[in-house]
This record gives structure tokens, sequence and C-alpha cells, in this order.
């Protein structure tokens, strides 16, 4: 291989592993969102519920 290959092939993976690094860390803020929410609305049926009827009615 020549030194254009070899250069191109190791940008390729550096890009490959950065995009992978940045869905992992996309993945990890949602995860850790989704259990905050958990945590707050979790304990306390009532809430959750009346923030679902919320939600809906701000949908319909």
């Amino acid at each position: 291989m020549n030194d254009r290959g070899f250069a191109k092939g190791t940008l390729l993976q550096a890009w490959d592993r950065a995009r992978s690094d940045a869905i992992l860390q996309m993945n990890n803020v949602v995860s850790a969102s989704n259990d905050t929410l958990k945590a707050i609305i979790a304990p306390d049926r009532e809430a959750a519920e009346w923030l679902c009827r919320c939600e809906l009615h701000l949908v319909s």
C-alpha cells in the first residue's frame, strides 16, 4: 500500500472511532436523563399519572 492509501485508511479508522465514541456518549446522556426522570417521577405515582394526562392533553 502506498503512503496515500495508508493515510486514507488511518483517517477512516480515526473517523470511525470518533463517530463510535460520539454515539456512545450520546447514549450515555440519554440514559442518564431517563434515569433522572425515573428517579423524580417514580416515587410519586399520582404525579406520574398527572404528568401523563398533561402530556396527552398537550398532544391532542
